[in-house]
């Protein structure tokens, strides 16, 4: 716009937007389900329509127990920041994908989500996720008995039991990332849990397995008050894989 010198009534200067790609900015607030304002936190890319359909339950991953997942208003680590999600059991608020996500022009790429809880604050509400965080899972199945065959059932801690499992998933060229979800919970007389999870397999179907196992003390058989745990064994170990690009039927795409 070039503004004449001799107008005393200037137009406004209006700020570019910046979104570069293939579609108009038109087509973009048409066809991606209400998409966050498009602000200079929203970063240069494009839209992508590969992975979880529209409303399959997202589940956060590869986050510590002692973290959390923060879900933003744009696809942006430096976006405004919404809320968050902690990881661990299927804790509140559930995440549904809405079939689409973004790639940054400087990397990465985010799932676009929608909040779906009545009694959360921010229920309804679309998000962004970075997708390495954020997955749909499969059908968890009981696994106890193949693997307490091969690691034996002796429980002596979280950090020791997940070593045992990245030994039995790693093979001669890889070994996938592993990170502790939730940190030996239920802690009680009769023994606890641990949630264990093992992500970056080399699948095109399964990106990982969360590892939930139960375990239970043995105590001497002295007088109560002298009772002491003399060791711990593994109880139940229930596998859930982790999807890469959707699920169906309780099952891995």
């Amino acid at each position: 716009m070039v503004l004449s010198a001799c107008n005393s009534q200037t137009e406004p200067v209006v700020e570019p937007r910046l979104v570069e790609s293939n579609e108009s900015i038109d087509s973009l607030n048409t066809e991606m389900p209400d998409p966050p304002k498009l602000t200079s936190t929203f970063p240069a890319g494009k839209r992508f329509e590969y992975g979880p359909a529209k409303n399959t339950i997202m589940h956060v991953v590869g986050v510590r127990f002692d973290d959390v997942l923060n879900l933003r208003k744009a696809p942006g680590a430096n976006a405004k920041l919404v809320t968050s999600k902690a990881p661990g059991p299927l804790l509140l608020p559930q995440l549904v994908s809405l079939g689409s996500g973004w790639l940054p022009d400087d990397g990465g790429a985010w799932w676009h989500v929608e909040i779906n809880d009545s009694g959360n604050a921010h229920h309804g509400m679309h998000v962004w996720a970075h997708t390495n965080y954020l997955k749909p899972l499969a059908a968890a199945s009981n696994k106890t008995n193949d693997i307490v065959q091969i690691i034996g059932s002796d429980y002596s801690g979280v950090e020791n039991l997940k070593q045992k499992l990245l030994q039995l998933r790693s093979d001669d060229s890889s070994s996938p990332k592993s990170v502790i979800s939730q940190d030996e919970l239920g802690l009680d007389a009769s023994g606890g849990s641990v949630q264990i999870e093992l992500l970056g397999y080399k699948d095109d179907s399964i990106y990982g397995e969360i590892f939930y196992v139960t375990f239970t003390n043995q105590w001497n058989s002295s007088e109560a008050n002298d009772r002491r745990i003399t060791g711990q064994q593994i109880g139940q170990i229930l596998v859930t894989p982790v999807c890469q690009r959707g699920v169906s039927d309780g099952l891995c795409l």
